[in-house]
């Protein structure tokens, strides 16, 4: 149970993560 309670936040953070690189990096890059 808490395995995979470890997992879901994991997929969670990562999901944070990559809404903010797309918002961070790509503009970045396009300029």
């Amino acid at each position: 149970m808490k395995k995979q309670y470890m997992f879901t936040a994991f997929m969670l953070c990562f999901c944070v993560w990559a809404v903010v690189v797309d918002n961070v990096v790509v503009p970045s890059m396009k300029i």
